[in-house]
């Protein structure tokens, strides 16, 4: 491996190490970076304007011309928004326990307590 290589991957570590850190000491980045691609979703620029507005907004500052790091952590971003978008379109319409019928109320089942049947 050229030393260029192995210099670009340990600067790479280096800032996903810092970045670790600093979601670590403020669980909110994590909640906020993610209202924040929510809110941007689907629009034109969309990357650019999660990363001016989580620099804006939290510890992680993201600059205009992004490392590889941060082009890591934004396709992460997405990869999550991806997952979350695949789990909500999850039909809630499972069996309930011994009817067989579907998901009653808002796609809760409804469970008898201890000793009962519903």
């Amino acid at each position: 491996m050229s030393s260029s290589v192995e210099g670009r991957q340990a600067k790479m570590i280096n800032e996903l190490r810092t970045f670790i850190k600093k979601v670590l000491s403020d669980p909110t980045i994590a909640v906020k970076s993610m209202e924040i691609a929510r809110k941007h979703r689907g629009q034109p620029n969309a990357e650019e304007l999660i990363a001016q507005e989580i620099s804006a907004s939290t510890n992680i500052r993201i600059p205009e011309n992004w490392s590889e790091a941060d082009k890591m952590f934004l396709d992460i971003i997405h990869d999550v928004l991806d997952d979350e978008e695949r789990f909500t379109e999850i039909p809630l319409g499972l069996p309930g326990p011994k009817t067989g019928g579907g998901a009653q109320q808002g796609g809760f089942r409804k469970h008898a307590p201890c000793g009962t049947s519903l």
